[in-house]
């Protein structure tokens, strides 16, 4: 079932929503999309759902039923998720077709200025990738992947900043070549940037992603610790497409601010489906990286300072 703007070449945006058994977290997503200004003609929704159980159907129907730019699909089976998010790109009408995640919010005005960095630079067809975050400095060009991995880090692996031109993404007859790493959206990135050698970052706090999402179904640590760190950040320091400098910039902040807080949640809290922790994998890729032995200890301390501040509380409140 889909529900089809007939004015396609009036179309800037396609937000490109892969879905799978999240329709409560992707009723929200919509809601949050649908309500802003810029939803107009200019900007269409789709939908591709992989096979859920739940009822994202009827979710997806309400919103049908209501507005002539969503668009819906649903896969006869579950596709495995990398094919789901490059799959979603094709039924795009829109001249950028851009991803975001079903348990991601779209801020508040900031569908409109999604739209006018489009229309800014719909000319050049420059790269876009959102940034998502508060910066005080003005958006950057990058030329290099140098300038592009300092700015952003760990970053490019969430689909949410990802876009690309509906022109540049109509040139691959196939796009099988980007999966096989769970990051098919950066390793497509990484080879229109080949090509084009430029790329806008666009700061701003474009997205927020729900909380209490439990997230799992994958080996966390290949994932990102040998994939993301070892076969694409590793291998673009071996190739001297960066150098030594970027790779200690986004190991750190990727150990700091991503590999440590969820090795945290993962140790104490448990809000995961992840696999055991793979200490002999993150070794090979952070052994000499200080922010490691620095971060363990941290760890291992984590539960003393806890039990300290939950009796400094209780002595507090007597």
């Amino acid at each position: 079932m889909e529900s089809v703007n007939k004015s396609t070449e009036e179309i800037l945006l396609s937000i490109c929503i892969p879905t799978y058994n999240r329709s409560s977290e992707l009723n929200l997503c919509l809601e949050s999309i649908v309500l802003q200004k810029g939803f107009d003609n200019r900007t269409e929704i789709v939908i591709l759902d992989n096979n859920s159980s739940d009822n994202t159907f009827k979710i997806a129907e309400k919103y049908l039923s209501l507005y002539h730019n969503i668009k819906y699909y649903k896969n006869s089976e579950n596709i495995g998720m990398e094919k789901n998010i490059l799959k979603v790109l094709e039924y795009g009408n829109g001249k950028l077709l851009k991803l975001l995640n079903d348990y991601s919010l779209i801020m508040e005005n900031m569908l409109d200025e999604i739209i006018n960095q489009i229309i800014k630079n719909q000319n050049e067809h420059v790269i876009l990738y959102f940034q998502n975050q508060k910066s005080k400095t003005s958006n950057i060009i990058c030329t290099d992947l140098n300038c592009f991995y300092r700015a952003t880090t760990y970053w490019p692996t969430w689909i949410g900043t990802f876009s690309i031109w509906k022109s540049d993404f109509r040139k691959y007859v196939s796009t099988v070549q980007f999966e096989g790493l769970l990051f098919p959206h950066l390793l497509l990135f990484l080879d229109v940037f080949e090509k084009k050698q430029k790329v806008k970052i666009v700061n701003g706090l474009f997205f927020c992603n729900l909380k209490g999402i439990k997230k799992g179904g994958y080996d966390f640590f290949e994932v990102f610790v040998g994939n993301f760190i070892g076969k694409i950040i590793h291998k673009a320091f071996e190739q001297e497409k960066i150098n030594y400098i970027t790779l200690y910039i986004v190991k750190s902040s990727f150990f700091n601010s991503f590999l440590k807080p969820w090795l945290k949640e993962i140790i104490y809290k448990n809000n995961h489906n992840f696999n055991k922790i793979n200490f002999t994998l993150i070794f090979q890729y952070f052994k000499f990286n200080p922010h490691f032995y620095t971060g363990l200890i941290q760890l291992i301390i984590y539960p003393i300072q806890k039990m300290a501040g939950n009796i400094k509380k209780r002595i507090l409140n007597n």
